[in-house]
């Protein structure tokens, strides 16, 4: 009998489908809708002109690391970068996962979480979110405990609900879960009202990995890149089962670059963020009555529930119909928007509230 080559597990794993049709405005992905300046590009086109093509790149991304430590006022040697915060997730999944350990997470949350500790091994443990899409702290803590987790990993603040967990209830996770390895994503803690990073903890807990990214408030998407702050010896850890060049020299370069702009990255955020406010009222007043919420959000992005499934896609197809990609979370009644420019936000309100009138009973 001929031996399948291709493993149960690989079987079982639901593929990550990106869409990748062509719209003439993106509001899907929650990519900074500001393209760097012509200062930031021109020091890139100069800088590109000393790369040694021929080369390997620089298997630490000194430059790099150094610049985002800098940037977040932290030591060099608390961070390790990787090719978009993706390749840490699954450094750590397939690094600290053995069979059958049981990784917990909130969901709705981030899908390449359940995506890498499976692959891993790991025993998906889920908690559901309460119906305004919080996290009970106290339950979260006594169900880890109670499942012997091995590692338990959510956004902060969360995509795709927008929502927040404060600094003060993580900290009271490490300290509780003290066998549990906590990983924290904070993509999108930049947009935030309040900081509630909790990059200074990671010195004051054995047991706490936070991810950081250039994807959304650096607008870098295309460069993939992503850090992991942790301790000293969990640093040293992801960095003995990470590939050696791992961050092309390309993306090194960019990166660093556009971290030495402070001043641009501010302003950026700021205009995001009252973009996020723009499309929030926009949507919570419309007149598309195939809603039934709209979410606060600490993100760049907002979070609709439709309250059913086939809701959620009238809605979804009917704006993908006119040229504007949004998110649809699959059978789950919610859709998820990004900001975009105050132009791609008022083309969005139009077809918004043109649902309305065409489904008004």
């Amino acid at each position: 009998m001929k031996r399948d080559i291709i493993t149960e597990k690989i079987k079982k794993i639901e593929e990550y489908i990106p869409n990748t049709e062509k719209y003439s405005i993106r509001l899907d992905a929650n990519e900074s809708p500001f393209l760097p300046s012509k200062e930031i590009m021109s020091e890139f086109h100069a800088a590109l002109d000393k790369i040694e093509f021929d080369r390997y790149p620089d298997p630490y991304a000194t430059e790099l690391v150094e610049s985002f430590a800098k940037y977040c006022g932290i030591a060099p040697k608390n961070v390790i970068a990787g090719n978009g915060s993706d390749e840490i997730i699954s450094l750590i999944c397939s690094g600290f996962i053995d069979p059958d350990d049981v990784v917990t997470v909130t969901v709705p949350d981030f899908s390449m979480y359940e995506f890498y500790s499976e692959l891993a091994g790991g025993k998906i443990d889920k908690v559901r979110k309460d119906r305004n899409l919080k996290v009970d702290v106290g339950s979260l803590i006594d169900h880890v405990k109670k499942n012997r987790s091995k590692i338990l990993i959510f956004s902060n603040p969360c995509n795709p609900t927008g929502q927040l967990i404060y600094r003060e209830e993580i900290a009271r996770l490490c300290k509780s879960l003290d066998e549990t390895l906590v990983v924290v994503d904070e993509a999108y803690m930049e947009f935030a009202g309040t900081n509630e990073s909790v990059i200074d903890l990671i010195n004051e807990t054995e047991n706490l990995i936070v991810l950081k990214t250039l994807s959304k408030a650096f607008g870098s998407a295309a460069m993939r890149l992503g850090f992991a702050i942790s301790n000293r010896d969990l640093i040293t850890a992801i960095r003995k089962i990470k590939s050696p060049y791992n961050v092309n020299t390309i993306s090194q370069t960019f990166g660093t670059i556009i971290l030495r702009h402070d001043d641009e990255i501010k302003k950026n955020i700021a205009m995001i963020k009252e973009n996020t406010k723009i499309l929030r009222d926009n949507l919570s007043n419309g007149k598309n009555n195939l809603v039934k919420r709209v979410f606060d959000t600490e993100t760049n992005f907002v979070f609709i529930d439709t309250g059913c499934a086939e809701n959620a896609h009238l809605i979804t197809d009917a704006i993908h119909a006119s040229g504007i990609a949004i998110r649809c979370m699959g059978d789950s009644g919610f859709i998820r928007v990004s900001a975009g420019t105050k132009d791609e936000t008022e083309a969005l309100t139009r077809v918004w509230n043109s649902l309305g009138d065409e489904y008004d009973e």
